[in-house]
């Protein structure tokens, strides 16, 4: 058994997520910081799981650091050429999303057991 296949085959996909994801592509850029584990990524990706294509993609096994240790914010930042105060991060972590507002990012959390009504306040958040 491919047990990193095993991994990505168990993806949950909240499709209200996603659903949001071209219409802000067509105002900002759209990126990716994950702790997926190694190989797990490229499963996900070729499987077409995300249906979009990212700006930018920081995944924390690259990089042997992950959230919510501030480094990997500091990485995906410097990668995407935005300041910190630009950034617009959606996670469903308590402990995410207290990391990345300490260092400066806007942050969303995202209620999974309300996902439609997460997404509604981010589209209202950013005017979409």
């Amino acid at each position: 058994m491919n047990y990193t296949k095993y991994i990505a085959d168990r993806f949950l996909r909240i499709e209200e997520t996603f659903q949001i994801l071209p219409s802000m592509k067509r105002f900002y850029k759209v990126g990716l910081l994950t702790n997926m584990y190694p190989g797990v990524l490229e499963i996900v990706i070729e499987s077409n799981f995300f249906n979009i294509e990212f700006d930018e993609i920081v995944n924390s096994s690259k990089y042997k650091v992950a959230k919510p240790d501030e480094a990997i914010y500091s990485i995906a930042t410097e990668k995407t050429g935005c300041g910190k105060k630009q950034i617009f991060f959606v996670d469903d972590s308590v402990e995410n999303i207290e990391a990345a507002k300490n260092y400066g990012w806007q942050t969303f959390l995202l209620d999974l057991n309300n996902p439609k009504d997460s997404v509604d306040n981010i589209k209202t958040y950013l005017g979409i």
